[in-house]
């Protein structure tokens, strides 16, 4: 292909990363400029299933039922029930001795996704609740959790998605950057799309699913990533996920780089996974029946994809010897990096004050706020890793947790940010 063949395909791929960017630019905006939905008090108050998912999960166990059994809501009107999946440790103990209900998994799971499912099938017709919360192990819930999933209830959503922010992103760089990570998935994606009338997305717990929903089958399971497999399937049915500012739920992020990789390297299988099995179809409805929900998630599952085939223009352009952003403007080159480095200190200066502002965090959030840019190119060798590793070599592990904090020990600026 001639040179000038490439610089046309270069420009045709740069225009279309553009508007796509630019589709994500503009719902930022709207999340930015538009104040946090709420739902209407409810009166009658439903009852809910809290799930709790848990492998070998003893050092933290203990506080999330502590925290579920303080919510502000009747006693009566929830359950909380743990499924200990083949623990070796004292989790299925220590959970009966703080309040919960046990059910022990003896079963062939290989996945949070396919342990939920086979839950979903055997309570089918045993267990009668309006609707199941489920939570991952290491979580802390705030007191009005119940009360504000009751709303949305209320108002007729089947799904919602609550707040997840993290109980301890001052630990590392790397936690801190996951707080940036989900205030974004919180605001841009969530917040945003939710109030403008538009069907908001999950991010793995603090979500709730109606019983009818669950009895359905519409919950799989079969992916890494269960939550997208029900994005993409109440997309697809015309169901709306309600986004639940006020519901918050507390996540331990990882603290070391390796244990964000292989959680990184799950979400992105998880997320592929999806496009193959859902992107067609996701398409096709879109236009054929005007559905903004399925072009929304279809976008977002290709977005890995995206960021790969824009890396790869980049490349090309470098290789082809393309004229670069130093040929186009008549200034010096040095100049520009100048210009790079003050809009970097810039930005980590304005991610730092907005982790003051939200999170009331100190001095030590500072490395993660001057690191998030960097943090965010790590989808680079993990869409490396999962290139050259390929989804059929991947094996779920759980990632351990030891941050044994109590709801209380939670800052209460945190809480009431959104």
């Amino acid at each position: 292909m001639a040179i000038s063949g490439v610089m046309v395909l270069c420009m045709v791929l740069t225009a279309i990363m553009l508007i796509y960017g630019a589709y994500y630019v503009v719902f930022g905006l709207i999340g930015i400029f538009h104040s946090y939905h709420s739902f209407k008090h409810s009166k009658i108050k439903h009852h809910f299933t809290a799930l709790i998912p848990a492998r070998n999960e003893e050092a933290v166990i203990g506080e999330l039922v502590d925290s579920l059994k303080k919510q502000n809501y009747p006693k009566k009107s929830y359950t909380i029930n743990v499924i200990a999946d083949h623990c070796t440790d004292r989790t299925a103990e220590i959970a009966g001795e703080h309040g919960a209900t046990v059910i022990i998994n003896e079963a062939d799971t290989h996945s949070k996704g396919e342990l939920l499912n086979r839950f979903f099938r055997l309570a089918k017709a045993r267990i009668h609740t309006d609707a199941y919360l489920i939570f991952d192990a290491d979580n802390l819930v705030e007191p009005d959790f119940l009360s504000q999933m009751n709303d949305a209830y209320g108002e007729g959503y089947k799904v919602a998605q609550g707040r997840r922010v993290g109980k301890n992103i001052s630990d590392s760089w790397i936690s801190t950057c996951y707080e940036l990570f989900f205030m974004i998935q919180n605001n841009f994606l969530n917040h945003a799309r939710f109030c403008v009338g538009k069907s908001g997305y999950l991010n793995g717990t603090g979500i709730m699913i109606s019983k009818d929903i669950a009895d359905s089958g519409l919950f799989y399971g079969r992916s890494v990533t269960e939550d997208m497999e029900l994005e993409a399937n109440m997309a697809l049915s015309n169901v709306d996920i309600a986004y639940v500012s006020g519901a918050v739920t507390f996540d331990e992020y990882p603290i070391k780089l390796g244990t964000s990789l292989r959680q990184l390297l799950r979400w992105y299988i998880g997320q592929m996974d999806c496009f193959k099995r859902f992107g067609s179809r996701l398409l096709k409805t879109a236009f054929q029946k005007k559905n903004f929900a399925c072009l929304d998630k279809f976008l977002f599952f290709i977005m890995q994809i995206v960021s790969m085939v824009s890396l790869g223009t980049q490349i090309l352009c470098v290789c082809t010897g393309l004229p670069g952003i130093n040929a186009l403007l008549p200034i010096p080159a040095w100049t520009i990096f100048l210009g790079l480095g003050a809009l970097y200190a810039l930005s980590t200066i304005v991610i730092y004050q907005i982790l003051k502002r939200y999170r009331g965090q100190t001095t030590s959030c500072l490395p993660g706020a001057f690191m998030f840019p960097v943090f965010m190119y790590i989808w680079i060798p993990v869409s490396l890793m999962w290139i050259f590793r390929g989804s059929r070599k991947y094996k779920w592990e759980p990632i351990q947790h030891v941050r044994a904090l109590h709801i209380e020990d939670m800052p209460r600026s945190g809480r009431e940010s959104a």
